[in-house]
Protein backbone atom coordinates (compact mmCIF):
# COMPACT_ATOMS: atom_id res chain seq x y z
CA UNK A 1 0.00 0.00 0.00
CA UNK A 2 1.08 3.59 -0.89
CA UNK A 3 0.45 6.51 0.40
CA UNK A 4 1.20 10.72 0.71
CA UNK A 5 1.09 12.71 3.83
CA UNK A 6 2.80 16.07 4.68
CA UNK A 7 4.12 14.86 8.60
CA UNK A 8 6.00 18.21 9.54
CA UNK A 9 5.29 21.86 9.23
CA UNK A 10 8.28 24.27 8.59
CA UNK A 11 7.70 25.55 11.77
CA UNK A 12 7.81 21.75 13.30
CA UNK A 13 10.79 20.96 11.74
CA UNK A 14 12.52 24.07 12.81
CA UNK A 15 11.67 23.01 16.33
CA UNK A 16 12.90 19.37 16.01
CA UNK A 17 16.23 21.03 14.21
CA UNK A 18 16.62 23.07 17.10
CA UNK A 19 16.32 20.53 19.94
CA UNK A 20 18.59 17.99 17.98
CA UNK A 21 21.14 20.83 18.02
CA UNK A 22 20.58 20.90 21.64
CA UNK A 23 20.91 17.35 22.12
CA UNK A 24 24.45 16.95 20.10
CA UNK A 25 25.52 20.19 21.49
CA UNK A 26 24.85 18.56 25.73
CA UNK A 27 24.27 15.11 25.48
CA UNK A 28 26.22 14.39 22.37
CA UNK A 29 26.60 11.51 20.16
CA UNK A 30 28.09 7.59 21.26
CA UNK A 31 30.36 6.42 18.98
CA UNK A 32 31.20 2.29 19.21
CA UNK A 33 34.40 2.93 17.10
CA UNK A 34 37.67 4.83 18.15
CA UNK A 35 38.11 5.21 14.50
CA UNK A 36 34.86 6.94 13.85
CA UNK A 37 35.40 8.66 16.89
CA UNK A 38 38.38 10.34 15.51
CA UNK A 39 36.31 11.96 12.74
CA UNK A 40 34.04 14.26 15.02
CA UNK A 41 37.28 15.15 17.14
CA UNK A 42 39.36 16.42 13.81
CA UNK A 43 36.06 19.00 13.12
CA UNK A 44 35.85 20.39 16.15
CA UNK A 45 33.93 18.30 19.01
CA UNK A 46 34.30 18.10 22.25
CA UNK A 47 35.20 14.05 22.23
CA UNK A 48 35.52 11.93 25.44
CA UNK A 49 37.65 9.42 24.62
CA UNK A 50 36.80 7.32 27.92
CA UNK A 51 32.43 7.41 27.53
CA UNK A 52 33.30 7.65 23.61
CA UNK A 53 30.53 10.55 23.20
CA UNK A 54 31.34 13.53 20.99
CA UNK A 55 29.22 16.63 21.81
CA UNK A 56 28.94 18.17 18.72
CA UNK A 57 28.22 22.38 18.00
CA UNK A 58 26.27 23.93 15.84
CA UNK A 59 28.93 25.34 13.87
CA UNK A 60 29.85 21.41 12.64
CA UNK A 61 26.27 20.66 12.09
CA UNK A 62 25.86 23.76 9.42
CA UNK A 63 29.21 22.66 7.92
CA UNK A 64 27.60 18.86 7.51
CA UNK A 65 24.54 20.32 6.15
CA UNK A 66 26.19 22.41 3.35
CA UNK A 67 27.82 19.93 2.18
CA UNK A 68 24.82 17.25 2.00
CA UNK A 69 23.31 16.69 -1.31
CA UNK A 70 20.26 19.10 -1.77
CA UNK A 71 18.38 16.09 -3.97
CA UNK A 72 18.20 12.51 -4.14
CA UNK A 73 16.44 9.77 -5.96
CA UNK A 74 14.77 6.38 -4.65
CA UNK A 75 15.25 3.44 -7.27
CA UNK A 76 12.24 1.20 -8.05
CA UNK A 77 12.11 -1.46 -9.98
CA UNK A 78 9.19 -0.48 -12.25
CA UNK A 79 10.44 3.29 -13.85
CA UNK A 80 6.91 4.94 -13.09
CA UNK A 81 7.38 3.84 -8.97
CA UNK A 82 10.92 6.04 -8.74
CA UNK A 83 10.54 9.10 -6.69
CA UNK A 84 12.83 12.17 -6.45
CA UNK A 85 13.32 14.19 -3.53
CA UNK A 86 12.57 16.26 -2.26
CA UNK A 87 8.77 16.48 -2.45
CA UNK A 88 6.04 18.25 -1.36
CA UNK A 89 4.93 14.98 0.17
CA UNK A 90 6.56 12.09 1.90
CA UNK A 91 5.72 8.49 0.09
CA UNK A 92 5.19 5.94 2.56
CA UNK A 93 5.18 1.85 1.65
CA UNK A 94 3.98 -0.42 4.47
CA UNK A 95 4.46 -4.62 2.86
CA UNK A 96 3.09 -7.25 5.14
CA UNK A 97 6.41 -8.14 5.55
CA UNK A 98 9.43 -6.98 8.15
CA UNK A 99 11.77 -5.19 5.72
CA UNK A 100 14.87 -2.42 6.14
CA UNK A 101 15.11 0.85 4.01
CA UNK A 102 17.61 -0.34 1.18
CA UNK A 103 20.83 1.91 -0.09
CA UNK A 104 22.38 0.03 -3.12
CA UNK A 105 24.24 -0.20 -5.85
CA UNK A 106 23.38 -0.53 -9.60
CA UNK A 107 23.18 -4.60 -10.35
CA UNK A 108 23.37 -5.54 -13.40
CA UNK A 109 21.75 -2.40 -15.02
CA UNK A 110 19.18 -2.36 -12.29
CA UNK A 111 18.48 1.08 -11.33
CA UNK A 112 19.80 1.20 -7.51
CA UNK A 113 17.84 1.89 -4.58
CA UNK A 114 18.98 5.32 -3.91
CA UNK A 115 20.84 7.74 -5.91
CA UNK A 116 22.33 11.29 -4.97
CA UNK A 117 21.53 13.85 -7.57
Amino acid sequence: MITQSQFLSSEEQQIIHADSLKILREVGALYHSDRALDIPAKNGADVDKDSKIARIPEEMVDQALKTAPKSFVLGARVPEKILPYPRPTVVMCWTTAASLPAISRPVNGATPTFRIT
